[in-house]
């Protein structure tokens, strides 16, 4: 699933994030968020619920008791 969400920059601009649920079928990751220069996947229809993609780069970002992978790259044609 994709959900918006709304995140603010440090000057309190806002900005559009992503959380994603990723599943591999066997293992489900539900705090996953797009990395913004990929938000153009989603904004063109080109990522969207139940696509299959492969992920190609991401960060795991801990923080107190939240924890995010941040996904840089997905490639979404095949």
């Amino acid at each position: 699933s994709i959900k918006l969400i709304q995140s603010t920059a440090g000057d309190g601009r806002a900005f559009k994030r992503y959380r994603l649920t990723l599943s591999d079928s066997k293992n489900t990751f539900n705090s996953c968020i797009l990395a913004s220069q990929c938000n153009d996947l989603i904004d063109h229809n080109d990522l969207k619920d139940y696509s299959v993609i492969q992920l190609n780069n991401f960060t795991y970002h801990s923080q107190g008791p939240k924890s995010d992978s941040i996904i840089k790259h997905v490639t979404t044609d095949w």
